[in-house]
Formats: structure tokens, C-alpha cells, sequence
């Protein structure tokens, strides 16, 4: 188990967010907090796993070139959405998605999302 340091930004159609964190790496997983949303990042070779607890829940895998279902929850109801991962990169420490979020065959957001995660002895 690594203590990390995490830049992470995710930018949309709608939005976009940023911050630094603490976090810990432990058997390909990343998890960490920006307040009181916890994010929880699962990797192998070839996919992501992203789940991010809140107000807002969110369930997304991530496969370049492929489409999977995912979950979106807020305020008591959940969606099931389509995600198409255009792009998926991760290289040591560093993290780099582009997704389209699909709902009946129609886009519905665009987004690109990045981590970086640095042993803190690295800092």
C-alpha cells in the first residue's frame, strides 16, 4: 500500500473540476477524497473502473473502443447510461480518459477526465 498524491480534472459540456488530493494506491486500485466524494479508481491492462460516491453515485468501465452500461444515481433515482471510451490511456501514474456519455443512442456528454498519482516520496 503506496500513500499518493492525486491531481485530478475532469472536463465536460457542462462542467469542469479540479483539485489535489491524498490518496491511497493498493492492488491496482486508487482511492481517494475531494470533500466528502470518494472516488475509487480500478485498473488492469486494459480497462477502468471509476466509482465515485456522493450526493452523486456513478459506476462507469472503461475499455478503449468498446461500450458498456454504467450507472448514474442522484437524488434517489438511477440512470442506466451508455459509455463509449474513445480514448483510454495508463501509463505509470498517470491516467487519461475521453468518453462519450450515451442515453438512447444519443450523446449526452462529452468528457475527458485525467489523474496523475505520485508516491508521496515523490512529491
Amino acid at each position: 500500500m503506496a500513500k499518493v498524491h492525486v491531481v485530478f480534472s475532469i472536463k465536460s459540456e457542462e462542467s469542469s473540476t479540479s483539485f489535489e488530493t491524498k490518496g491511497i494506491l493498493h492492488d491496482n486500485t486508487l482511492r481517494f477524497y475531494d470533500d466528502k466524494v470518494k472516488h475509487h479508481i480500478a485498473f488492469n491492462e486494459d480497462s477502468i473502473r471509476y466509482l465515485k460516491t456522493s450526493d452523486v453515485a456513478l459506476d462507469f468501465l472503461f475499455e478503449k473502443g468498446k461500450t458498456h452500461q454504467g450507472t448514474y444515481a442522484y437524488a434517489g433515482r438511477t440512470m442506466v447510461l451508455d459509455v463509449k471510451t474513445a480514448q483510454l490511456i495508463h501509463e505509470m501514474h498517470h491516467i487519461e480518459l475521453v468518453y462519450d456519455v450515451l442515453s438512447d443512442n444519443t450523446v449526452i456528454n462529452h468528457v475527458q477526465l485525467t489523474i496523475d498519482y505520485v508516491p508521496m516520496e515523490e512529491v
